[in-house]
């Protein structure tokens, strides 16, 4: 993986196409390969906020 910046992965983000929102997760089948795409970018995202421990409290309970 090359170094890449949060902010190029935005970019990339937003220039793909695809509705995830509402849809099944584990269907990938049903998924356009755009679709898929923008499901690894928001992991490579996660992984490089995790790197520079950095909370991206989307798994953090809001009652701690």
């Amino acid at each position: 993986m090359t170094a890449t910046s949060y902010q190029s992965l935005l970019k990339e983000f937003i220039s793909l196409s695809g509705e995830l929102y509402q849809k099944d997760f584990l269907l990938t089948w049903e998924k356009s390969v755009e679709e898929l795409k923008k499901i690894i970018v928001v992991a490579e995202a996660l992984r490089w906020l995790r790197r520079r421990n950095i909370s991206s409290r989307c798994f953090d309970p809001a009652w701690l």
